[in-house]
């Protein structure tokens, strides 16, 4: 929804992010897997999707809240990554766990 246009890869296959869950309803197909359960998750998801974005921006009215007892525990705020309990810094760029 936010980037269609942004590449993909399943399996090595690269496609445009718009098409991604119909490729994995097709996979589903072909492998023999229960495709049903995949739809019910399509369906949640764009629910959700409705509920945590359209409508706050159409209505101006928020129906999803975050439950008390998580703020509670977890606090409200910006995320701020750990550091690296060894202390030596990240390095930047991801390498996959593969070695330079």
């Amino acid at each position: 929804k936010r980037d269609p246009t942004a590449q993909v890869n399943i399996w090595g296959f690269p496609i445009q992010a718009m098409y991604l869950p119909f490729a994995l309803l097709i996979l589903q197909v072909f492998m023999g897997n229960p495709y049903i359960l995949t739809l019910q998750g399509y369906a949640i998801g764009h629910v959700y999707y409705f509920l945590a974005e359209v409508l706050p921006k159409v209505n101006a009215t928020m129906v999803l809240h975050t439950p008390q007892f998580l703020i509670s525990k977890f606090g409200v705020g910006e995320y701020v990554q750990p550091r690296p309990a060894n202390g030596m810094d990240a390095v930047a760029g991801g390498g996959g766990g593969r070695p330079a």
